[in-house]
């Protein structure tokens, strides 16, 4: 059972910038772009719940935020970390353990 999507967590400016990075990516109207998720998170490793393959993480918990836009259907899945680096995670695999 997927948990309903949390917001207002993350930093005002950490949402901006991921949403420009959205719009970038994506190319839509920022009018179609609606922010569902943004959420203070404790992913349990470096990989912030999506690793790529051949990378190697620090395997301590993160504190960091999940952001999830929607355009138009298509959903943007961004993990970040509490620093403010975000990235946008193509294959989720791991929700995170529960907030922090």
């Amino acid at each position: 059972e997927p948990r309903a999507p949390v917001t207002g967590e993350a930093p005002a400016d950490l949402v901006a910038r991921v949403r420009e990075d959205v719009i970038r990516r994506s190319g839509a109207d920022p009018s179609s772009v609606r922010l569902i998720r943004d959420e203070s998170v404790t992913w349990s490793d470096g990989s912030l719940g999506c690793p790529l393959r051949g990378e190697f993480y620090t395997q301590a918990p993160v504190p960091g935020y999940w952001i999830v836009f929607d355009v138009v259907g298509r959903k943007f899945d961004y993990r970040s970390n509490g620093q403010g680096n975000f990235r946008l995670c193509e294959s989720p695999r791991v929700a995170p353990s529960g907030s922090s």
